[in-house]
């Protein structure tokens, strides 16, 4: 971790009891059983999600996403010490185990705050073997965990002046309390959905960083392998909505939410979030940043990290044994004016889409081309408003396409694993009639980045055309099989490539599409345009094309619906 940050954390300490009275009277059998207790604890730390900050001898600090999974976790310790102590013969290893959830900072790979010096006041008042832990702790898990607990009272605790009420925790055979409503654990439980960042900074018009964090965040976790996304286009109709975690939960049948915000000012950046399991309504996980515009991409990859760390920590508890994890990408450019301008032309596309806003947009991309040429989704941004200004007829249609493709190329010659590209280009292709192309750039999209949509409606219009109506319709209806689903939603998307080209497949494309879209509406996930919209393009393309060679299309140009 590199740089000074704090976050909300579960903090967990433990103690060896009478390890100094042994150490005195045989000090190696005291440091073989702190060993042995060592590796115990970081096992079973481990297990529950969270980290071992670092060992103190006879005892290690470690921190957790939650407290439900801190707590989780010191029950499950104090057990196998229990288990260990009944077999085995000689010394017992007791534990004190004390608890608290606050605001930490962290340098480097420790932690720091009052947080930390009340934990270390806590544990000492635990029971030789027990758990205590304080009010904060208890608000979040006294009705989720098959154990009961006693109140202590506040007991004075030295150089802490603010009252803390402390718990003890007790065994019972009750069974674990959970909502009425919430379904066991399934696959749900790893679906997730990224809210709208809210803005908050002074200047309104910064709502473009907004919207660009969003779906920056929703491409990271895209990638995070067993954790299942809610599209962009899905996540963004709850743009400034009030409806709570459970009744979005519901809605997109998801097991978790992410909330953030941000507020930039100048050079400077805030962004908190929060993890909120649907279901119960409980945070799972929250942080803050504070940094310089210049961190935003550490910022992303830390959040995505800390997330699919959370989110396995969330699901261990539920009984579901996934890992989870994010991987650092290396960001496409360093230049944050390139960046910016990027973000903003982005924002353009995805708002109302008109030729005067692709105008707008092609000219940010432009500036962010300038200033960093190696920026390679800027040059996917032009090539996606060169081909929506010839299919609108604003440019001639030869040329739009012959500078797409040029941006195309020199975006894959930069990085030829970015999956963006290769989507467009098969779109390119395809309305080229080089399907065999087309299938090929399509299929490395989705090898390189299954969230995107855009290869899959390629596909489908090839198999559709070829008479393939199974797979046309399986094709189509992936991200219902999937939630792991993003799109583009970039102007091409919305059918400008394929109404030039693919003569003779428009027409079986635009049945099959026709009687899909009454099945299966928007609900897949298809970016700006819902089943409906496709079949309109097509047929306005069969229109287009049969008026120039009836005869050869074999299109009927009914009216749109």
């Amino acid at each position: 971790m590199e740089g000074d940050r704090r976050r909300l954390a579960a903090v967990m300490l433990t103690d060896m009891v009478g390890y100094s009275r042994l150490a005195q009277r045989d000090e190696k059998l005291a440091l073989d059983l702190a060993q042995e207790q060592d590796q115990i604890v970081r096992e079973i730390v481990a297990q529950f999600g969270g980290r071992v900050v670092k060992s103190l001898g006879d005892g290690v600090l470690a921190e957790f996403a939650n407290a439900l999974s801190a707590v989780r976790s010191a029950v499950r310790l104090q057990e196998a010490l229990a288990e260990r102590n009944s077999a085995a013969e000689g010394e017992r290893i007791l534990l004190r185990i004390g608890i608290h959830l606050g605001d930490v900072e962290y340098r480097g790979e420790d932690v720091f705050g009052d947080t930390v010096n009340i934990v270390a006041r806590i544990e000492p008042q635990s029971d030789h073997g027990g758990v205590c832990v304080s009010r904060q702790v208890y608000d979040q898990v006294h009705n989720k965990l098959d154990v009961s607990f006693e109140s202590i009272g506040t007991p004075k605790l030295k150089n802490i002046e603010t009252p803390i009420e402390l718990y003890k925790i007790t065994r019972s055979g009750r069974e674990p309390h959970r909502p009425a409503a919430s379904p066991a654990p399934s696959e749900e439980s790893l679906r997730i959905v990224v809210l709208p960042f809210a803005n908050i900074s002074p200047d309104p018009s910064d709502g473009y960083f907004a919207d660009g964090m969003t779906e920056e965040l929703i491409e990271k976790l895209a990638h995070v392998q067993n954790l299942r996304v809610i599209a962009r286009t899905t996540a963004m109709r709850y743009k400034g909505s009030q409806e709570t975690a459970l009744e979005i939960g519901r809605a997109l049948r998801v097991g978790m939410a992410l909330e953030c915000s941000v507020r930039k000012s100048g050079s400077q950046l805030r962004v908190t979030a929060q993890l909120v399991d649907t279901r119960s309504e409980e945070h799972l996980w929250a942080s803050r940043y504070d940094r310089e515009l210049d961190d935003v991409f550490a910022i992303q990859d830390d959040l995505a990290s800390q997330i699919a760390a959370a989110v396995s920590a969330h699901v261990a508890g539920l009984g579901l044994a996934v890992s989870l994890s994010a991987d650092p990408a290396e960001p496409d450019t360093a230049d944050m004016a390139a960046y910016t301008e990027f973000l903003q032309g982005r924002k353009l596309l995805r708002d109302k889409v008109s030729e005067a806003t692709v105008r707008q947009a092609l000219a940010l991309f432009e500036k962010a081309i300038d200033r960093d040429p190696g920026f390679a989704r800027a040059r996917v941004g032009a090539a996606d408003c060169y081909i929506w200004l010839g299919g609108e007829g604003s440019l001639p249609f030869a040329d739009s396409t012959s500078r797409a493709r040029e941006q195309l190329e020199k975006a894959l010659a930069t990085n030829d694993d970015l999956a963006e590209a290769h989507s467009v280009l098969s779109g390119i292709l395809l309305s080229e009639d080089e399907t065999a192309a087309a299938a090929r750039e399509a299929r490395r999209a989705i090898e390189l980045s299954p969230s995107l949509s855009d290869p899959y409606r390629w596909l489908a219009q090839i198999e559709a055309g070829d008479g393939n109506i199974g797979e046309t319709v399986r094709l189509l209806e992936a991200p219902t099989e999937s939630i792991r689903w993003m799109s583009t939603s970039s102007p091409s998307s919305a059918g400008h490539i394929s109404m030039r080209g693919a003569r003779p497949r428009l027409s079986a494309t635009g049945h099959v599409l026709s009687r899909w879209s009454a099945s299966a509406p928007i609900s897949t996930g298809l970016s700006t345009t819902s089943a409906a919209g496709i079949t309109r393009m097509l047929r306005r393309a069969c229109a287009t094309w049969s008026a120039c060679a009836p005869t050869a299309s074999g299109c009927s140009p009914t009216a749109e619906p």
